[in-house]
């Protein structure tokens, strides 16, 4: 026995082949894509969460919503003028 292998014991396990073929055919039931949909949902929120993530960057949507809505309700109001 070499002394590499007296300090580090490495006993390899055999590999083993699954006892049951892998089913492919598997359709997901309606608990598993609820499940599937949450995740997805929160790896959306996280990723729109990190594109705000800074001070200004979510000062600069803040104000660009402002006057979107601005612009909304001011056209709005000329609208219902004209009639």
């Amino acid at each position: 026995m070499s002394l590499r292998q007296r300090l580090f014991h490495a006993v390899e396990e055999p590999v083993e082949a699954p006892t049951a073929p892998l089913d492919i055919t598997h359709t997901p039931t309606a608990q598993e894509l609820l499940a599937h949909r949450v995740l997805q949902s929160l790896e959306e929120e996280k990723a729109e969460s990190k594109r705000y993530s800074s001070a200004a960057e979510g000062h600069q949507h803040l104000e660009l919503v402002c006057v979107e809505r601005f612009m909304y309700m001011s056209n709005n109001l000329k609208y219902r003028e004209n009639f």
